[in-house]
């Protein structure tokens, strides 16, 4: 009885397929990293707006924009959670 090993990785290295699921996988990922920096640009822009006018503004305003930053911060967290759950 004979065991051999194989790396996996030095075959893949030679199957096109493979070359083209990676680059797939790194345009994915780069699409995924500037969705992220987006969403969080826009809530940094979001939060300062707030905090500079939330002086002024009536309760009636205040308190739908004070929801609105903590859903926006929220699914900011919840997308960089599952992006890195996938990355795992």
């Amino acid at each position: 009885m004979k065991i051999g090993y194989t790396n996996a990785d030095y075959i893949l290295a030679y199957l096109p397929a493979a070359k083209n699921v990676q680059t797939q996988l790194t345009e994915y990922e780069a699409q995924l990293i500037q969705k992220i920096q987006d969403k969080y640009q826009n809530l940094q822009k979001e939060v300062a707006y707030f905090e500079q006018h939330a002086s002024t503004m009536i309760a009636q305003i205040r308190k739908p924009e004070s929801s609105n930053l903590k859903f926006l911060g929220n699914s900011s967290r919840a997308m960089l959670d599952n992006s890195c759950s996938k990355n795992r």
